[in-house]
Protein backbone atom coordinates (compact mmCIF):
# COMPACT_ATOMS: atom_id res chain seq x y z
CA UNK A 1 0.00 0.00 0.00
CA UNK A 2 1.47 3.33 -1.08
CA UNK A 3 2.17 6.12 1.41
CA UNK A 4 1.09 9.63 0.41
CA UNK A 5 2.07 12.86 2.16
CA UNK A 6 -0.40 15.75 1.79
CA UNK A 7 0.83 19.25 2.66
CA UNK A 8 -2.12 21.67 2.86
CA UNK A 9 -2.61 24.54 5.32
CA UNK A 10 -6.41 24.70 4.97
CA UNK A 11 -7.60 22.20 7.59
CA UNK A 12 -10.85 21.30 5.83
CA UNK A 13 -9.07 20.67 2.51
CA UNK A 14 -6.36 18.61 4.21
CA UNK A 15 -9.02 16.48 5.89
CA UNK A 16 -10.96 16.04 2.64
CA UNK A 17 -7.86 15.08 0.63
CA UNK A 18 -6.71 12.65 3.30
CA UNK A 19 -10.14 11.00 3.57
CA UNK A 20 -10.40 10.65 -0.20
CA UNK A 21 -6.96 9.04 -0.43
CA UNK A 22 -7.60 6.76 2.55
CA UNK A 23 -10.91 5.68 0.99
CA UNK A 24 -8.90 4.80 -2.14
CA UNK A 25 -6.66 2.49 -0.04
CA UNK A 26 -3.62 4.74 0.40
CA UNK A 27 -1.80 5.29 3.68
CA UNK A 28 -1.83 9.04 4.23
CA UNK A 29 0.14 11.51 6.32
CA UNK A 30 -0.95 15.13 6.61
CA UNK A 31 0.93 18.33 7.30
CA UNK A 32 -0.41 21.85 7.74
CA UNK A 33 2.85 23.69 6.98
CA UNK A 34 5.80 23.38 4.67
CA UNK A 35 8.14 22.81 7.60
CA UNK A 36 6.02 20.00 9.03
CA UNK A 37 5.67 18.45 5.59
CA UNK A 38 9.41 18.47 5.01
CA UNK A 39 10.00 16.86 8.42
CA UNK A 40 7.46 14.12 7.65
CA UNK A 41 8.95 13.53 4.19
CA UNK A 42 12.44 13.07 5.65
CA UNK A 43 11.21 10.85 8.47
CA UNK A 44 8.76 8.65 6.52
CA UNK A 45 9.97 8.71 2.87
CA UNK A 46 6.46 8.70 1.34
CA UNK A 47 5.88 7.28 -2.12
CA UNK A 48 4.37 10.57 -3.33
CA UNK A 49 3.94 14.14 -2.04
CA UNK A 50 0.92 16.36 -2.75
CA UNK A 51 1.64 19.97 -1.82
CA UNK A 52 -0.27 23.24 -1.93
CA UNK A 53 1.78 26.08 -3.43
CA UNK A 54 0.32 28.94 -1.38
CA UNK A 55 1.17 27.68 2.09
CA UNK A 56 0.91 30.34 4.78
CA UNK A 57 4.04 29.25 6.64
CA UNK A 58 7.76 29.89 6.58
CA UNK A 59 8.04 27.67 3.49
CA UNK A 60 5.75 27.93 0.48
CA UNK A 61 5.19 25.00 -1.89
CA UNK A 62 7.98 26.04 -4.25
CA UNK A 63 10.44 26.12 -1.35
CA UNK A 64 9.25 22.73 -0.10
CA UNK A 65 9.80 21.25 -3.57
CA UNK A 66 13.27 22.79 -3.81
CA UNK A 67 14.25 21.37 -0.42
CA UNK A 68 12.85 17.93 -1.30
CA UNK A 69 14.77 17.90 -4.61
CA UNK A 70 17.99 18.86 -2.76
CA UNK A 71 17.65 16.33 0.07
CA UNK A 72 18.85 12.74 -0.26
CA UNK A 73 17.20 10.20 -0.14
CA UNK A 74 13.84 11.92 -0.75
CA UNK A 75 14.91 13.84 -3.86
CA UNK A 76 13.28 11.43 -6.32
CA UNK A 77 9.85 11.21 -4.66
CA UNK A 78 7.10 12.16 -7.14
CA UNK A 79 5.79 15.63 -6.23
CA UNK A 80 2.44 17.12 -7.25
CA UNK A 81 1.49 20.75 -6.76
CA UNK A 82 -2.10 21.62 -5.89
CA UNK A 83 -3.08 25.23 -6.47
CA UNK A 84 -6.00 27.51 -7.20
CA UNK A 85 -3.72 29.27 -9.71
CA UNK A 86 -5.19 28.02 -12.97
CA UNK A 87 -3.21 30.10 -15.46
CA UNK A 88 -0.79 28.33 -17.82
CA UNK A 89 2.20 30.32 -16.50
CA UNK A 90 1.68 29.05 -12.94
CA UNK A 91 1.42 25.46 -14.17
CA UNK A 92 4.52 25.87 -16.34
CA UNK A 93 6.47 27.38 -13.43
CA UNK A 94 5.53 24.50 -11.12
CA UNK A 95 6.63 21.90 -13.66
CA UNK A 96 9.77 23.89 -14.51
CA UNK A 97 10.74 23.89 -10.83
CA UNK A 98 10.60 20.09 -10.81
CA UNK A 99 7.07 19.03 -9.92
CA UNK A 100 5.85 15.87 -11.64
CA UNK A 101 2.33 17.22 -12.08
CA UNK A 102 0.06 20.17 -11.22
CA UNK A 103 -3.57 19.94 -10.14
CA UNK A 104 -5.73 23.04 -10.26
CA UNK A 105 -8.15 23.45 -7.34
CA UNK A 106 -10.93 22.67 -7.26
CA UNK A 107 -10.36 19.33 -8.92
CA UNK A 108 -12.49 16.22 -9.18
CA UNK A 109 -11.77 13.35 -6.82
CA UNK A 110 -11.17 11.13 -9.85
CA UNK A 111 -8.50 13.53 -11.14
CA UNK A 112 -6.62 13.35 -7.85
CA UNK A 113 -6.75 9.56 -7.68
CA UNK A 114 -5.84 9.21 -11.38
CA UNK A 115 -2.83 11.51 -10.98
CA UNK A 116 -1.59 9.72 -7.86
CA UNK A 117 -2.08 6.28 -9.40
CA UNK A 118 -0.36 7.23 -12.66
CA UNK A 119 2.70 8.68 -10.92
CA UNK A 120 2.99 5.73 -8.56
CA UNK A 121 2.87 3.31 -11.50
CA UNK A 122 5.72 5.21 -13.18
CA UNK A 123 7.94 4.75 -10.12
CA UNK A 124 7.18 1.09 -9.42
Amino acid sequence: MAHILVIEDEQFLLRDFMELLEFSDFNVLGATSGEQGLELAIKHHPDLILCDIGLRSDLNGYQVLEMVRNTMPINSIPFVFMSARADPDSRALGLEKGANDYLTKPFAAADLIDTVTRLLQKTS
